[in-house]
C-alpha cells in the first residue's frame, strides 16, 4: 500500500509541473495581444464651457499618450489612432501628457474589461481620460471601421 501510495505521489508530481506550464501566461511573439484605440480630441475654443460647447475654455492645446515605456503618440483632432500588440497578461501603465507635461497617469489589464480592444476618450466637458470596451466607446473610436 505505501509503495502505490508513493507512486501515486511520484505520478502527480511528475504531471504537476506540465499542468502548471499549460496554464502560465504566455509572453513573446505568439502571446495574445490587445489593441487601444485613442478617439480624436476635439481642440480647444475661447467659448463659454456648456453641455453644447464642452471644450469651451479648456487650457490644454495638444495631448499625448504614452503606454508602457513606448513612444508616446500625439493624438489627433480629426482621427482616432491605434496602438496594436499589447500583451494581454499583464499590467499597462498609461502617462497623458498635456502641452508636454504629465497631468495623468493610470495602470489597467485586459482581464478588467470584457474585450482585448479597448478605448480611451478624452471626455472634454470635465476634462478627464476614460478607458472603455471599444465597444462602450461608440462613435467616439473609430479604428478598424
Amino acid at each position: 500500500m505505501t509503495s502505490f501510495r508513493g507512486l501515486v505521489l511520484l505520478l502527480l508530481l511528475g504531471l504537476w509541473p506540465s499542468t502548471m506550464r499549460g496554464q502560465a501566461r504566455s509572453s513573446g511573439p505568439n502571446a495574445p495581444s490587445g489593441s487601444m484605440c485613442i478617439a480624436s480630441v476635439t481642440p480647444p475654443n475661447s467659448g463659454q464651457k456648456s453641455l453644447a460647447n464642452p471644450s469651451g475654455g479648456n487650457r490644454i492645446a495638444s495631448y499625448s499618450v504614452q503606454i508602457d515605456k513606448r513612444k508616446p503618440v500625439i493624438t489627433s483632432n480629426d482621427k482616432s489612432i491605434s496602438i496594436s500588440s499589447l500583451e494581454v497578461g499583464r499590467k499597462h501603465l498609461v502617462k497623458i501628457f498635456g502641452d508636454e507635461r504629465q497631468i495623468e497617469s493610470f495602470g489597467f489589464r485586459f482581464s478588467e474589461f470584457s474585450t482585448t480592444k479597448l478605448c480611451l476618450w478624452f471626455n472634454a466637458l470635465y476634462e478627464t481620460w476614460q478607458l472603455w470596451d471599444a465597444r462602450g466607446g461608440g462613435a467616439k473610436c473609430k479604428c478598424n471601421r
